[in-house]
């Protein structure tokens, strides 16, 4: 068993393990470690699993993991952040755009059509609201302008308040 900056190589399997750790985490083999208390150090070394048991094991099995990930999932989550925060989502592709890989800069590219579309969707929106709001703007300079004509004493929406009150 050899110890390295915290960590322990067992002597069953090779298997590295953290120094604060008894037993392997690949195959329970016991761990003696110079800075573990709890090991002893005169522990016998744990004899080699048998070829016969090891063939009696079932095979495990996983998926086979890419570590490019899932394509699919990557351009729905850029169409969702292009569309749900266009104003992330524009420099988020640039960014992905600029980096090597083909499928990264694919990714990128659709983020920023995406992010263009729902930008020009999001600025035309605010045209329709900036529109609907401009009487309510000009009543708002009206009442302001009345208020500073009559010298600070309100006027409200032009009624007559000489004498402090409404008549």
């Amino acid at each position: 068993m050899t110890q390295h900056a915290g960590r322990l190589t067992c002597p069953r399997c090779g298997a590295n393990n953290f120094s604060t750790v008894t037993a392997c985490w690949k195959c329970s083999a016991p761990l003696n470690a110079a800075g573990n208390p709890s090991a002893s150090a005169a522990a016998p070394a744990y004899p080699p699993t048998p070829s016969v048991e090891r063939a009696a094991m079932a095979p495990v099995t996983y998926a086979p993991a890419t570590a490019d990930g899932d394509p699919g999932v990557a351009r729905r989550a850029a169409i969702a952040l292009a569309l749900l925060i266009p104003w992330i989502g524009l420099p988020v592709g640039w960014i992905f755009m600029m980096i090597e890989d083909s499928r990264k800069q694919a990714v990128g590219r659709i983020c920023v059509l995406w992010s263009t579309i729902a930008l020009i969707f999001h600025l035309f929106l605010m045209y329709a609201l900036a529109a609907q709001m401009v009487p309510y703007l000009q009543m708002a300079l009206g009442i302001t302008r009345n208020t500073l004509q009559n010298g600070g004493k309100g006027g409200g929406l032009g009624g007559d308040l000489e004498g402090g009150g409404i008549r």
